[in-house]
């Protein structure tokens, strides 16, 4: 008997799982090295491909994937992100050498950067260089100027910041003296071109400099009250100065030529409070202080502004100027001398003029006769010493008879601006003769026995 034989299709869920089957799997690893279990499906994909396994898919589903059409498809790698940002840990610019504080030092904000410095306003040096994370090392010979921090992906996008870098000052090279005091002043207006560590004074531009009087009764103080005995001239001088802020903000900033800026630096005292007649013995003085030249020498110590350092050491004194104020008497002219860091500034002195050393010639004298007619009264010479010695054009001596007169009289001497003449009376006793200046300040007397 003939027997038919009908062949079946396999239903396509055994026909999927069959071809799954065929596929040759990875032996199994150990449980304790075993990795995050994968989808059988996921490493279908992998290993044969999009097309392939949508095919598969279709038939497990009863559809067919249309020619081109893709369901299934491969997770694309992940890219790499870039860098947005640069910033760093300090603040201001960074002075050639570094001046303290924490190592300068720039972040971003992915990982897996490479950091390099680039040139900006002026070249990287070759000794210039910023570690993997982000420390940056700069050369002594680095110039000043900008230069930029790179942080580069791994797929080369990069994003970069400059910062700013400057030299700082090691001393003084010159000091002038750029004008003179203003009115009722003696002094002056000085300024100084200040030595760079880099040897040019372009790289200190911008560079904050202040300043700290040490030889006064508070140094940090913007007012100092100063006396004797620092301070010769009598009463006290008040002395104004800056201050050392935290955030460099009561000083100086230096220009591209080396120099202080702004109102460069005015070294003044007041004329009024001069005067001459101290230092010399007369009836006004009779026990000076001291003797010519008179004057006192304040210490102002320059520091220059680090912003890394701690709030409390920003400051940094790199050079000591004296400031000294004297007068002095030259061959009989009186000069007020204004001298910082040894450039002078002299000014004629202007104050009370000195009286002393008042002589009579003779010092003793009968009286003057008496008779019809009358002979010629007797005369004493009285003569002054002044400083200055000549005296100023437009002043004279005041000349009087102090206590009882004894019928005397003085009077100036037409030819000697230093002299007069007394006049004897008919009458003994001591007279007493006063010189003395304009203002009637600085006094001389002599005494002329009249027998």
């Amino acid at each position: 008997m003939l027997k038919r034989c009908i062949w079946q299709a396999p239903s396509p869920r055994v026909a999927l799982r069959r071809h799954m089957d065929a596929i040759p799997m990875a032996p199994p690893r150990p449980a304790k090295h075993e990795r995050p279990v994968v989808h059988p499906m996921l490493r279908l994909q992998r290993q044969l491909g999009n097309r392939y396994v949508q095919r598969v898919v279709s038939l497990a589903r009863g559809t067919r994937a249309s020619v081109g059409g893709t369901v299934v498809q491969r997770q694309p790698p992940p890219t790499s992100a870039c860098p947005t940002a640069v910033n760093f840990n300090f603040a201001g610019a960074l002075h050639v050498p570094h001046c303290g504080g924490a190592p300068p030092r720039a972040t971003t904000n992915v990982a897996g950067i490479t950091w390099s410095l680039e040139p900006d306003s002026v070249s990287v040096d070759p000794g210039s260089s910023i570690a993997a994370n982000g420390r940056i090392s700069l050369a002594p010979t680095q110039p000043a100027g900008t230069i930029k921090a790179r942080a580069t992906g791994p797929g080369g996008c990069f994003f970069e910041r400059s910062f700013q870098l400057l030299s700082q000052p090691t001393g003084i090279a010159t000091t002038t003296n750029v004008s003179g005091a203003g009115a009722g002043d003696y002094g002056g207006v000085f300024d100084h071109v200040f030595i760079s560590a880099d040897g040019n004074v372009a790289s200190l531009a911008n560079v904050a400099v202040g300043e700290r009087f040490t030889n006064v009764p508070n140094p940090p103080a913007a007012v100092h009250a100063i006396a004797a005995p620092l301070y010769p001239f009598g009463g006290t001088f008040t002395l104004s100065t800056a201050t050392l802020t935290p955030g460099a903000t009561n000083n100086w900033f230096l220009t591209t030529a080396g120099g202080l800026g702004g109102s460069l630096d005015s070294v003044t005292i007041g004329q009024a409070g001069i005067n001459a007649g101290r230092f010399v013995q007369s009836a006004s003085n009779p026990s000076p202080p001291q003797g010519l030249p008179a004057g006192f020498t304040l210490l102002q110590s320059l520091h220059w502004f680090c912003e890394q350092r701690p709030s409390a050491s920003r400051w940094m004194p790199f050079v000591t100027v004296p400031h000294s104020r004297t007068l002095r008497n030259v061959g009989g002219v009186l000069e007020f001398v204004t001298a910082v860091n040894g450039m002078e500034r002299v000014d004629p002195y202007v104050g009370a003029t000195a009286v002393f050393n008042l002589t009579a010639t003779p010092a003793s004298t009968p009286r003057s006769a008496t008779g019809t007619p009358a002979p010629p009264a007797r005369t004493v010479r009285i003569r002054a010493d002044t400083l200055p010695a000549a005296m100023p054009a437009g002043q004279t001596l005041t000349w009087m008879i102090i206590g009882p007169a004894h019928g005397c009289s003085v009077a100036p001497d037409p030819a000697d601006a230093h002299a007069a003449v007394l006049t004897i009376g008919q009458s003994a006793g001591t007279v007493t003769v006063q010189a003395a200046d304009g203002s009637g300040v600085n006094r001389a007397r002599v005494s002329v026995v009249v027998t």
